[in-house]
């Protein structure tokens, strides 16, 4: 591993969407060799329950179980504005109203228009589209979840004297896991 002086200290992160961000717009790692660093204090190992094991021994197979650590990112240092602009882009989607389409497309009118560099527009662009496929992905936690009933019929399968096949399946409904007791005697559940 290298070992950095004072004037070439690398710019660490563990937001892996900044340094995807970051790495997008051309911001170049301290080491290509080693652009990030996945660190274990021995309290987690033993949270993972790599016991009696020597630091370095229960480290490896923390990585062999898929377990990771704390990943710090290094890059040389990044244009502050680069930063400032993840910083507000964040703040931007925290009290946006819009949709995504809109916002994509206002991001890509002020860079077309010069009013924003390429790098910058990256920045922003990826802080954006990641942190909102996140929320995407995890919609499903808002909405109430459904309990699919089938209605027990059977599965059947009648081949017609043409050759042509007549597929009859049972039926289902849903309920909503929050159903009423009303509702639920109205659906004879």
């Amino acid at each position: 591993m290298r070992v950095y002086g004072p004037s070439d200290q690398p710019f660490l992160t563990e937001d892996s969407i900044l340094a995807f961000a970051l790495y997008l717009a051309g911001v170049q790692f301290c080491d290509d060799g080693l652009p990030c660093v996945n660190h274990y204090t021995v309290q987690m190992l033993r949270e993972f329950g790599y016991r009696g094991l020597l630091p370095a021994e229960a480290a490896l197979k923390a990585v062999e179980d898929k377990h990771r650590g704390v990943i710090n990112y290094m890059f040389r240092a990044p244009d502050t504005e680069l930063l400032a602009a993840y910083e507000d882009q964040k703040v931007f989607l925290e009290k946006s109203e819009g949709t995504l389409k809109q916002a994509v497309k206002d991001l890509m009118t002020v860079y077309v228009q010069g009013a924003r560099t390429f790098e910058e527009t990256i920045v922003r662009l990826v802080c954006t589209l990641v942190h909102m496929r996140v929320e995407f992905v995890n919609m499903w936690r808002k909405a109430e979840p459904l309990i699919r009933i089938d209605d027990g019929a059977v599965e059947s399968e009648e081949v017609l004297a043409d050759g042509s096949r007549v597929v009859t399946h049972g039926g289902f409904k849903f309920v909503g896991a929050r159903a009423s007791q009303k509702t639920r005697e109205h659906l004879g559940l």
